[in-house]
């Protein structure tokens, strides 16, 4: 039995999947009792050493902490004990020397100085103070703790690890579409084991990306892979999510090009793309939606208006001309738009911004928002996988476009941001400790 394969996974992670299976049941009939064994777990599991299941749970907890289930509510205040305790973790590693202090944490200070400012003008500055302290301790363990166990010789290694746990979710949800509606079902929608069809389709648009480089990195796999990407496939025609499908395939289309040399790259940005966009030009989304006869998947009647984030937008840009500067501190595009949820509720606009790069301005001012896209410009430029980096960058920004997922630390969607990163930093790597699992 290969140990890439998913029934070796499946063998040697009984008692793994065990824990997460008791706790999540147990949990929905008594809460306090799902997070005292997910805790007691995570400590006994740090205690022998097995590092990589405290990541796998933080990210299992942070799914499900999107849940908009009741039953399933105690995973949220278990997502903060979490990141505290891999951000510790993580400490550990590099005071054992298991891990060099990745020194480019240091350049996100100026950013986190403007976001401290931010918290004194916040309407809630406990609230805003923790989720700020919370997205540094994201960072931090993406960059240390995640990075150490990309790079450990895990059996079987730590990506296949993420993949295997969270396509299976993926495709257990799509079964359980018909068995249980209300633990999938968002009205109409189908949302998975997330809170809605959009967050199901962000989750999945991060982490295809990741499926990819494992379809390169260990082609032992790809006959189980095929089976995950076809659950995947129907959980995202299930969720109707736009942004996700148009995301992913921007990227699969980009990978493409890039994957067939520089002249095929340039080929893209110089002929196809102004092709597209000239297309674009002539002929509306919408006619081509209504020629496919795709306008109820597609909700054409939304269109026009982005199902009202156009809308949120304008009410947020008037909210950043008030603080331009160094905004009103982490969580406050949240706040506001929870206060006007009454207004919100007679249009077709559901949630906050919807867009990433607005809501960091809205809450870390024009100032706080550049020094965080710098941050994030150096960390990419760090990374190794020139045909892989970009189309992930690409797919990545458009989804962001559309929703605000990047300015949460305790969503499902940004530490696959920050983990698709360390992988394409440490891709050669990846390469040649992928020659130990043949």
């Amino acid at each position: 039995m290969k140990a890439t394969s998913f029934s070796y996974f499946l063998q040697t992670h009984r008692g793994f999947l065990l824990v997460l299976a008791a706790a999540f049941f147990l949990g929905k009939i008594v809460a306090p009792l799902g997070m005292g064994i997910l805790m007691i777990a995570a400590m006994v599991w740090l205690f022998q050493g097995k590092s990589s299941y405290l990541a796998l749970l933080l990210m299992f907890v942070l799914l499900w902490g999107d849940s908009r289930t009741r039953s399933l509510l105690f995973f949220k205040p278990m997502r903060i004990a979490l990141i505290l305790t891999c951000t510790v973790h993580s400490i550990r590693l590099i005071a054992a020397k298991k891990i060099k202090f990745q020194s480019i944490i240091l350049t996100t200070i100026p950013f986190f100085i403007i976001a401290v400012l931010g918290v004194f003008k916040s309407p809630s500055p406990v609230v805003s103070f923790s989720k700020m302290i919370s997205y540094f301790c994201l960072l931090f363990t993406a960059l240390h703790h995640f990075q150490y166990e990309i790079l450990r010789k895990s059996r079987p290694p730590f990506l296949l690890k993420v993949l295997y746990l969270f396509c299976s979710l993926t495709f257990m949800s799509v079964i359980f579409r018909w068995i249980t509606p209300d633990l999938t079902m968002f009205g109409e929608r189908f949302r998975g084991f997330l809170g809605n069809p959009n967050g199901f389709g962000n989750f999945h648009t991060l982490l295809v990306p990741l499926v990819a480089m494992a379809w390169h990195l260990y082609p032992s796999t790809r006959k189980t892979l095929r089976y995950l990407i076809f659950g995947l496939i129907a959980g995202l025609i299930l969720a109707q999510s736009r942004t996700a499908i148009g995301s992913i395939m921007i990227y699969l289309f980009l990978l493409y090009f890039y994957q067939r040399g520089n002249f095929m790259k340039w080929f893209f940005w110089l002929a196809v793309m102004p092709t597209l966009i000239v297309f674009n030009t002539l002929v509306s989304i919408e006619d081509i939606v209504e020629l496919l006869n795709l306008e109820e998947f597609f909700r054409i009647e939304s269109l026009k208006s982005g199902a009202g984030r156009f809308l949120a937008w304008e009410f947020g840009w008037a909210q950043i001309k008030l603080n331009p500067l160094i905004g009103r501190g982490f969580a406050y595009e949240e706040i506001y738009f929870h206060s006007m949820r009454d207004f919100f509720i007679a249009t077709e606009h559901n949630g906050g911004m919807h867009n990433s790069f607005l809501t960091f301005v809205m809450n870390n001012g024009l100032i706080g928002a550049v020094l965080f896209v710098l941050f994030l410009i150096i960390l990419f430029n760090q990374h190794q996988a020139p045909k892989r980096a970009m189309p992930f960058l690409i797919a990545a920004i458009i989804s962001a476009n559309f929703e605000s997922w990047l300015n949460s630390s305790l969503n499902a969607f940004s530490i696959l941001f920050y983990l698709n990163i360390v992988v394409l930093i440490q891709y050669p790597n990846l390469k040649r400790l992928a020659r130990f699992y043949r």
